[in-house]
């Protein structure tokens, strides 16, 4: 005999059903959350107090009104005369060092002062930019900034959370090579979102390119590390360049920290490029 369904047992179905369900959606929730936790590494400590800045405005105004004399003759842009040692005074003096044959370090010591026809007698505290990370990272929009430590060739990247500026990721990139004339320029600026899959140009190892583009300034750019055209394919350099002066002022990274920066750089985030020597930890 053919057996009927027992409609008592709908209740029983619907109930495994539900149950079934709910677990596979608490399993989902809870993978989501794994994958969206995130690291930190410490607590933005500024140091911008370990460093004596208490400079002269006057002497800063002579030595802006020196570097533009001498700018004006190489026919670079002129810097303002404000008595503010800001990133753009810190890179004309780089520029001048490099010309001058003076120690590149963007300090205005006494050969330096000298060279500029500056008396430095007298001077305790010698003028150079080191900018107050928190005061500038302050000024990002979507909490999140990026500082670029050229003394140490590493990339710190924070994320403020619960009104702290905790570090997510930092790791070797390579720079501008000074001793060239090829400097990532020092700055404070806010990005405004306009990434790029990849740049490309050509040199003595033929056409390269370098991939999840971001615009710094004046043409240079954040890329991962080189790729070249081979065998009909783009093969990518090895990792060696990264924690060297070795690039046109572009900053190349490796390929997976290259795809994260694109990602997690949006627009409004601020980005701080010094040549302070401090070392953080390493994290990828």
């Amino acid at each position: 005999m053919k057996k009927s369904f027992d409609p008592r047992w709908i209740p029983i179905v619907l109930i495994v059903f539900i149950a079934l369900v709910l677990i596979a959606v608490m399993v989902t929730d809870a993978q989501a959350e794994e994958a969206e936790t995130v690291e930190y590494y410490g607590v933005l400590q500024d140091d911008s107090g370990d460093y004596d800045l208490d400079f002269d405005p006057e002497l800063v105004r002579q030595i802006q009104k020196a570097l533009n004399k001498f700018l004006k003759k190489r026919g670079a842009n002129r810097i303002a005369e404000d008595g503010i040692f800001g990133p753009a005074t810190g890179q004309a003096v780089k520029f001048y060092q490099y010309k001058n044959k003076l120690t590149i370090d963007g300090i205005c010591g006494p050969q330096t002062l000298k060279s500029l026809g500056i008396d430095s007698t007298g001077i305790t505290s010698y003028p150079r930019w080191i900018p107050n990370l928190e005061e500038e990272f302050n000024k990002s929009t979507n909490g999140f900034a990026v500082h670029l430590n050229l003394g140490s060739h590493r990339l710190e990247a924070w994320r403020l959370v619960d009104g702290v500026w905790m570090l997510e990721r930092c790791y070797l990139v390579a720079t501008g090579n000074y001793k060239a004339g090829n400097f990532t320029d020092l700055t404070c600026l806010v990005y405004k979102g306009k990434s790029r899959d990849y740049i490309c140009g050509t040199s003595t190892n033929g056409t390269w390119r370098g991939y999840d583009a971001i615009p710094i300034q004046k043409g240079d750019y954040f890329h991962s590390v080189l790729a070249h055209r081979r065998n009909g394919k783009w093969v990518f350099d090895d990792n060696s360049a990264l924690g060297k002066d070795v690039s046109h002022g572009c900053v190349r990274q490796a390929r997976e920290n290259a795809a994260w920066l694109r990602k997690n750089l949006t627009k409004g985030t601020v980005i701080v490029i010094d040549d302070r020597a401090w070392e953080l930890e390493l994290t990828h």
